[in-house]
């Protein structure tokens, strides 16, 4: 691709910091930091900074902004303070997903379900965080089986039958799943 500029986020290389030096070959290489939050404000404040266009980054965000308190007062009202989790069908089986984790001490919003959960201020059920806890702490997904469905005990599914990967139709795995599950079926 002969680029001129490779820009990568901060976790490039910090496996293997060889990595960094390889690509580093193939053209000038810059790093922003996208902890603690992976906030993509701060990233495209980082980037528009190398382009000198933070103007144009501000104004990005602002309308970014502006979208997300539209929907947040559309979804309002549906949900309230009740408390709200994804269920979301990747392959055969169902994965439930934080709305946040945490990793060596600092809190993460990582997935993009993780980032609805935080800019729609979604509340999640405290048995759903119990499912996500592991031994190592809190992780940010966790494959479900039918049986552990009920114990979610969230007032409302929000369910993705094709995950979030944009599929127009719900994956064979929603319906095998779905179609006559006995505890599926007597979800509230």
């Amino acid at each position: 691709l002969e680029p001129d500029l490779i820009i990568g986020w901060s976790f490039l290389g910090g496996n293997n910091p060889d990595d960094y030096d390889l690509i580093s070959e193939i053209a000038p290489t810059v790093i922003f930091n996208i902890a603690p939050q992976f906030n993509f404000q701060d990233s495209t404040r980082q980037i528009a900074t190398l382009f000198d266009r933070e103007e144009e980054a501000e104004e990005a965000i602002s309308d970014y902004n502006e979208r997300v308190e539209s929907i947040r007062n559309q979804v309002a009202p549906i949900f309230g303070d009740d408390t709200v989790s994804p269920i979301l069908f990747f392959g055969d089986t169902p994965s439930l997903f934080s709305p946040r984790f945490e990793l060596e001490g600092r809190v993460y919003v990582l997935e993009s379900v993780s980032w609805l959960y935080h800019e729609l201020r979604l509340t999640p059920s405290a048995e759903q965080a119990a499912l996500l806890m592991t031994d190592e702490g809190l992780v940010f997904r966790a494959e479900l089986s039918g049986e552990l469905l009920p114990e979610i005990q969230a007032e409302h599914l929000v369910v993705f039958p094709a995950g979030y990967s944009g599929a127009n139709e719900p994956g064979e795995g929603y319906f095998e799943f779905t179609d006559g599950n006995l505890i599926w079926e007597a979800l509230p």
